[in-house]
Parts: structure tokens; C-alpha cells; sequence
């Protein structure tokens, strides 16, 4: 495992928690270690403001969220997570509903309203899109849906 780059193309609190294992790997357990060897391997093109004044995860996490890469970068989710098809015949449920999970989370999407709505939209088939509606009316738990979806 390489010490990941932070540049713009991950979740930053994904990007943080790749360092920290690393760091953990390589027996570095001083947080302040970390946080220095993560602002360090922010790409630079990539300027944090006042970076040497974070001192922090959360701090780090936060500053990285305020660059425009973070916008860009939540934006090219959210497009994949418009554009994703569920094809039965090329992919199983499970790959399916795991990729769709983590482009969620790292859109930061968490209303159910939203979900059902992008799930729907995956569906090729208008069978399976109608079923689906029918089953989630009145659910609001997120792992209720994706559980519907997979059972569809």
C-alpha cells in the first residue's frame, strides 16, 4: 500500500482514513505525526488556506470539504449516481447496490426521498420501476430501500 495523494478525486474523509491506515501500517501512531504527514501529501495545486494552523482530522476533513475540488468532485458523483443503470443481466444486486451506497455517501446523500427517486431512475425496466414504487411507499429507512430494491 502507497501513502495515497490527496488529489481532489476522493472523499476527503476517505482520503484521511486511507492515511491513517497507512500511518498505522507503518507504525506511526502520533496524531499529530499523521495530520502533519496528511497536509503534506495534499496535492499542490491544492491550497488549503492557513493549512499549517489545522491542527485536527476534523479541521483537515473540513478545510479539504471548502476547496472548489470538493464541489467538483461531489458533483462528478452525483452525475454517476444519475447516470448509474441497474442491468440484472450484467451486474448482481449486491455490486450493484454497493457502488450505489458509496456514490451516495460520498455525495453526501442521505434523504430516503432522494434514494427511492435515483433508484427508480436505475431501473431499465418499467415492471421492476412500478414494483419497486409500490413496495417503498411510506418507508424512510435508508437500508429498508435498498433492501426492497434487492428483493424486486
Amino acid at each position: 500500500m502507497d501513502l495515497p495523494k490527496y488529489t481532489g478525486t476522493i472523499h476527503p474523509e476517505e482520503w484521511v482514513k486511507q492515511v491513517q491506515i497507512y500511518c498505522h501500517l507503518k507504525g506511526i501512531e502520533n496524531e499529530e505525526k499523521i495530520i502533519k504527514i496528511s497536509k503534506l501529501m495534499i496535492d499542490s495545486t491544492i491550497i488549503i488556506p492557513n493549512v499549517d494552523k489545522i491542527n485536527s482530522f476534523d479541521e483537515l476533513v473540513k478545510a479539504l470539504k471548502l476547496h472548489s475540488t470538493f464541489i467538483l468532485y461531489k458533483n462528478s458523483c452525483k452525475r454517476n449516481l444519475q447516470l448509474i443503470k441497474y442491468i440484472p443481466e450484467k451486474e448482481d444486486v449486491a455490486t450493484f447496490l454497493a457502488n450505489f451506497r458509496s456514490l451516495c455517501n460520498w455525495v453526501e446523500i442521505s434523504d430516503h426521498k432522494e434514494i427511492i427517486t435515483m433508484l427508480i431512475n436505475s431501473y431499465s425496466d418499467h415492471f421492476f420501476k412500478g414494483e419497486f414504487i409500490k413496495r417503498v411507499e411510506g418507508i424512510n429507512s435508508v437500508d429498508e430501500i435498498f433492501k426492497i430494491f434487492s428483493e424486486v
